[in-house]
């Protein structure tokens, strides 16, 4: 099997969903010195989502302690594909890659995790101080 490097770092070794690919040479120019390349892996069978192409970017890559890029799982028409991204530094955090593939045309899916996180974060009150007055509160904000 042949590896080859296409339109400016668009590694084509196995086939890629239908619809996936514009999105995939959409992140590459916008943003050319953020995402390096992209490498689409292999298309296994999968339940439902319809044919519109939808992202997960589930787990950051490392080597060593070193983050070199991250992984996203595209999913169309009962396909799923991994989809590997190397990243130069600064790396990206996963919002920003979530936010590439969103202004690219794919539909962002986010994991029961990070769902779970950010609701545990904006039940918390530790971002907030405890106020058992609304005097005590404007104290506060003054300080």
């Amino acid at each position: 099997m042949s590896h080859k490097l296409r339109e400016g770092g668009l590694k084509v070794q196995h086939g890629i969903i239908q619809g996936l690919k514009p999105i995939l040479k959409k992140i590459l120019n916008l943003e050319p010195n953020v995402v390096s390349r992209i490498i689409p892996g292999e298309i296994k069978n999968t339940k439902g989502h319809g044919d519109a192409v939808n992202v997960r970017v589930t787990v950051g890559l490392f080597k060593g302690a070193h983050q070199t890029g991250w992984k996203a799982i595209g999913l169309a028409g009962g396909l799923r594909q991994e989809i590997f991204l190397s990243t130069n530094p600064p790396h990206p955090e996963k919002k920003d890659i979530e936010h590439l593939f969103s202004l690219s045309g794919a539909k962002v899916l986010v994991s029961a995790e990070d769902t779970a996180a950010a609701a545990k974060k904006l039940n918390s009150n530790e971002d907030f101080p405890v106020c058992e007055s609304r005097n005590e509160h404007e104290e506060v904000k003054k300080e």
